[in-house]
């Protein structure tokens, strides 16, 4: 822009000052200030277009830019609420992740908590399947299918919901049939006999009779025991109840269940079988029922005595005769050696055996003085000790086991009477009889093993202490005798 109003003027310059006609000159001029005026104003005009063009450019620029700025805040706005957004969703995942962890961890125990209630089910089942020996007769055969069922379920299904329903309705009925009375057909096991078809006549799981159909009576009541021995079977043979029963059984059937009055003993024990079947017990069968009643610790303590009795006869048979024969074997040495027959004191040594003979003949023939025969004679004592006193530290550990084992008896029995307790509770005494029996049985024993033992041990050791002091006197006094001139 300047570089052209310079031009103008060098223009103007020139065509002033160079020579022409005055006028010419004038017209000139004012041709050339008009055409510089033209030129001017076309400039300024040119000018004021590029200064209006150029600040309608800095116009749009500045509005551009205040446009961008607000672009730019909207942006850095949406950028923030972004940030937020996200921070948010941060927070939010990060809490889904914590409330899934949990419920992870809820689902867990869940799972643990399924596990243990399908686990006790388990073991209910098991421990129903182990009872089934022990329910009543009559019942076993349909609750062992009905267990077998049911745990067949279980395992296949993993349904605990339905299998802890099913078995709730067995338990109900299971123990509902233990409080009726009826009538049924059924096949049962007589004790020591083959299976019989029989009519009979149950009164809850307390009793039964039953009826063959060659009009033969049994009786089903318990016997205080736990296990497959729960309940007994026996033929009725007493006369007067078969007659009672032979009577009412029509009755029974007719009626479709038993009633009236029913001849039973409500205390059904081992006198009831008896009655039952009109037998009566020897000595040897109560010795059996003592020794079952007593438990598995009634062998070893049914060994012990007999071990202890071997011993006891053996000390004895050693311990027989001993001192007299050893005061004997002295009288006759004394008498040798009165006469000075030394020959004649060895040769009746020869035929004799014994520790006291071994010392009068090693006190005779040694050839060492007085110190050669003590030393021969405390060896000779010393070989007889130990065998006086063999077996003896067997029976005094016999005595003190005894009661130990009475004591473990005590024990075991007081574990199965509280295992039956758990299983049945305290309402049967009958159940609780076989635990209590086991525990007072055994302690009984092993006391009565034990007290004579002890006692037969104390005798055995003081003739043992005998024998050996009247041994050591023997060879004191011998010595004496043949070594006077030596004695201290």
């Amino acid at each position: 822009m300047q570089s052209k109003l310079l031009f103008i003027l060098l223009c103007f310059m020139l065509s002033y000052g160079a020579p022409s006609d005055k006028q010419q000159k004038e017209k000139e001029k004012e041709k050339q200030l008009s055409s510089l005026k033209a030129k001017l104003q076309d400039t300024r005009d040119s000018l004021q277009e590029e200064i209006a063009q150029r600040w309608g450019e800095r116009q749009r620029s500045v509005e551009k830019r205040e446009t961008d700025k607000e672009e730019l805040e909207r942006l850095a706005e949406q950028q923030e609420k972004a940030f937020s957004t996200m921070t948010t969703v941060k927070e939010e995942i990060y809490s889904l992740e914590r409330r899934l962890e949990e419920a992870g961890k809820e689902l867990d125990s869940k799972k643990q908590e399924w596990n243990y209630v399908k686990s006790v089910l388990e073991d209910i089942l098991q421990k129903e399947a182990d009872e089934v020996s022990s329910v009543f007769p009559t019942d076993m055969e349909q609750e062992r299918k009905t267990i077998e069922s049911l745990r067949n379920s279980l395992l296949k299904n993993s349904n605990i919901i339905a299998s802890t329903g099913a078995l709730t309705v067995y338990l109900s009925e299971s123990s509902g049939a233990g409080n009726r009375l009826s009538i049924s057909r059924q096949t049962l096991f007589p004790d020591g006999g083959e299976p019989v078809i029989m009519t009979v006549a149950r009164f809850g799981n307390v009793f039964a009779y039953g009826m063959a159909e060659d009009g033969s009576l049994y009786s089903v009541s318990q016997t205080g025991r736990d296990g497959i021995d729960r309940y007994r079977i026996v033929k009725v043979e007493n006369p007067e109840l078969k007659t009672m029963l032979t009577g009412i059984f029509g009755n029974w059937i007719t009626a479709g269940s038993p009633g009236g009055v029913v001849p039973v003993d409500i205390l059904q024990n081992e006198n009831s079988r008896m009655l039952a079947t009109g037998e009566s017990e020897t000595a040897l069968v109560r010795f059996k029922k003592f020794m079952i009643a007593g438990g598995p610790v009634m062998v070893p303590l049914c060994i012990l005595p007999l071990w202890a009795l071997f011993l006891i006869v053996l000390k004895l048979v050693q311990y027989a005769g001993k001192r007299s024969s050893n005061r004997r074997i002295y009288r006759r040495i004394e008498g040798f050696l009165e006469k000075d027959d030394f020959k004649g004191a060895l040769e009746y040594l020869k035929n004799k055996k014994g520790a006291g003979a071994a010392i009068a003949q090693a006190c005779l023939e040694t050839g060492n003085g007085r110190k050669g025969a003590e030393e021969l004679s405390k060896e000779i004592l010393m070989k007889e000790g130990p065998r006086l006193g063999s077996h003896l530290n067997t029976l005094a550990v016999i005595a003190a086991v005894a009661p130990l084992l009475g004591l473990l008896g005590t024990v075991t029995g007081m574990i199965s009477l509280f295992e039956v307790i758990t299983r049945f509770g305290t309402g049967d005494p009958k159940l609780l009889a076989g635990g209590i029996s086991e525990a007072l049985i055994t302690t009984e024993v092993g006391l009565i093993i034990a007290i004579p033992i002890l006692l037969i041990h104390n005798y055995l050791r003081n003739r043992k202490n005998g024998i050996g002091a009247d041994l050591q006197l023997h060879a004191v006094g011998l010595i004496n005798r043949l070594y006077p001139e030596e004695q201290k």
